[in-house]
């Protein structure tokens, strides 16, 4: 990418793109949050048996609310936040 990723993003949510969908690593989801330009977050946070695993900074959910929260069928958790002043979509059950 020629560009920031920061500046990619704004760019795209001044186009008539609706929804824009990030499936990234731990990295660049911190890079979107710092930027405050995530309105919905949807993790998978996969069970550790041994160790510690790689942590958002909690300060980035903050603002953010838990819509829902599930278990899959593999046994990782899928939480939804949305940030406090954005409506979520409706969540598929």
């Amino acid at each position: 990418m020629a560009e920031p990723l920061a500046s990619t993003v704004e760019r795209l949510r001044h186009t008539s793109v609706r929804d824009i969908g990030v499936h990234a690593i731990l990295s660049v989801a911190r890079q979107l949050l710092e930027s405050s330009l995530v309105n919905e977050l949807h993790l998978v946070i996969a069970p550790r048996t041994f160790g510690t695993g790689r942590r958002l900074r909690d300060s980035l959910l903050v603002t953010r609310q838990l819509v829902t929260s599930r278990t899959s069928s593999s046994g990782n958790l899928l939480p939804h936040y949305h940030h406090s002043s954005h409506r979520p979509a409706t969540s598929p059950q």
